[in-house]
């Protein structure tokens, strides 16, 4: 988890942590797969997706009155299921709203026990005190020891004069 106000560069190292596992892997990930009832190592590409998650919400919205719009969101959502790394980007910008709650909650259940790298705006309590106890604790596994906090850094986008 990458936590810290805006325009400090959680986003920007977050991908750079995206290319630097694709690099050091050869862009292959190594998993043992079932052949003929025997465990066999195999290499795969890595499926890893980039998720603007205020964006992700109001796709989501809109697909409720477009068919087309509801076929790219559902596979986009069963591609968070099975990716092996998710960037979450901008988790807790969105408006509080019982729709957002609920999408919260479905996408920790679904990344639970998966990699998850999160930026963030918000720190522990605000966290806790958008998404609750019940969301917080499925979180807990990306962020306990592994968070960065983005402290006494200037907004790289510079003051507006």
């Amino acid at each position: 988890m990458m936590i810290g106000a805006t325009g400090r560069g959680k986003t920007h190292l977050a991908v750079g942590m995206m290319y630097w596992i694709l690099e050091r892997s050869g862009y292959k990930l190594l998993k043992t797969v079932m052949k003929n009832g025997k465990p066999v190592e195999t290499f795969f590409s890595w499926k890893i997706i980039f998720i603007d998650w205020r964006e992700l919400i109001e796709r989501k919205k809109q697909s409720f009155n477009d068919d087309q719009m509801a076929k790219q969101i559902n596979k986009t959502m069963a591609e968070i299921k099975n990716a092996d790394v998710v960037i979450l980007d901008d988790f807790g910008s969105e408006r509080g709203t019982e729709y957002s709650l609920d999408l919260a909650d479905a996408f920790w259940r679904d990344r639970e026990n998966k990699t998850v790298i999160v930026t963030t705006n918000l720190i522990g309590s605000d966290l806790t005190a958008r998404y609750g106890d019940r969301t917080l604790s499925r979180m807990k596994n990306h962020g306990v020891n592994n968070g960065i906090t983005f402290a006494n850094i200037p907004d790289h986008r510079g003051l507006v004069e």
